[in-house]
């Protein structure tokens, strides 16, 4: 028997001095040992204009790039699958290491069942000669992960119920997700596990699964666990300022009359989480009739990031009242800049 070897990719780590973002993202990475080589994007111009291509147009730091797959604002998780990803390993072969069967079930249905599935940021991808065709249909959705590519997604159908993109795939992964080709994964109350355990109950403890605690949704979108359906819209005070929460269902509804500045965010993002204090108070600021704020959770919205192209988080995009682009900026602005960019749009109204 041959033991699998790997080397691991060179981790290019673009900074710059004085951003608190690259401090602590190169913090993580150390406790991590994960070894990078650094370049300062004010000292190297070829860093600058890799930098500024990845991140359409801007220099936004940290970004990250392994192989050729560049990661702007990334976690240390999402570097670490990446690497992990990217390691070539001879002899691997693509299943679950635990070499039990999985099996997805819905509504007591079960989906998909297989002994070779792929395991890639704690999700399981299922051969797709494994899912039962009569249970699945394509949809129009189309979202786009950093270091996969981008994804396609399935209807899930039992009987006259349909779950909306319940199922997803990429039907041209990245070389570093290459062994996830031709396989399907599951989100969206659809429960994956081993056959070995129980089945899954039928009706409300599987719809349950989409209606659990913020810290329990938020820890499996860190581990790439089911993930929750997207909540209603809701207009919250946060003390500052007027904020709107969009979802796809709400999105265009929430544009009629005057600008529209919004958020592209996600729970674990954390210079996304860190620009909210400013977001607020420049919408405490500036609220009005004619100029709305609103945010968007990537995770539970993708439609809405797609539709725009954000690629990278966090995303402000200044729309007009026909959800046309007026203005954009990747990453945790300034307060001044995004406040220029506000003065500019209401300028040339």
């Amino acid at each position: 028997m041959t033991t699998p070897t790997s080397t691991k990719p060179v981790v290019e780590f673009f900074w710059r001095p004085g951003c608190p973002y690259c401090a602590s993202l190169d913090r993580a990475l150390r406790k991590k040992h994960v070894a990078v080589t650094k370049r300062n994007i004010w000292d190297d111009p070829e860093a600058a204009q890799l930098v500024r291509t990845a991140a359409r147009g801007n220099e936004t730091v940290p970004t990250i790039n392994i192989d050729g797959t560049f990661l702007v604002n990334p976690s240390a998780r999402e570097v670490i699958d990446l690497l992990n990803a990217s390691t070539p390993t001879d002899n691997a072969e693509p299943t679950d290491p635990t070499g039990t069967t999985m099996r997805a079930l819905w509504n007591g249905t079960v989906i998909a069942e297989s002994d070779a599935t792929v395991e890639v940021e704690g999700n399981h991808y299922f051969p797709i000669e494994s899912v039962n065709q009569q249970h699945i249909r394509p949809s129009d959705t189309h979202t786009r992960c950093a270091w996969k590519g981008t994804a396609s997604y399935f209807d899930v159908v039992v009987d006259d119920t349909v779950k909306a993109d319940a199922a997803w795939y990429y039907p041209e992964p990245s070389t570093a997700a290459r062994n996830i080709k031709g396989h399907v994964a599951f989100w969206k109350g659809v429960r994956v596990e081993r056959s070995t355990e129980p089945p899954a109950s039928d009706g409300p403890d599987v719809q349950a699964a989409g209606n659990r605690g913020w810290t329990a949704r938020l820890r499996a979108r860190l581990t790439g666990g089911t993930a929750p359906d997207a909540p209603v819209a809701t207009t919250s005070n946060h003390g500052t300022g007027l904020v709107t929460d969009l979802t796809d269902d709400t999105f265009d509804s929430a544009l009629a009359g005057g600008f529209t500045l919004v958020d592209f965010w996600a729970p674990w993002c954390g210079p996304c989480k860190a620009f909210h204090p400013t977001f607020e108070a420049i919408a405490a600021d500036q609220a009005s009739d004619h100029l709305r704020f609103a945010r968007v959770n990537v995770d539970n919205s993708p439609k809405s990031a797609s539709r725009y192209q954000v690629m990278s988080i966090p995303t402000l995009l200044l729309l007009d009242e026909n959800g046309e682009p007026v203005d954009m900026a990747v990453g945790a602005q300034p307060r001044a800049k995004v406040e220029a960019m506000l003065r500019n749009a209401m300028n040339q109204r």
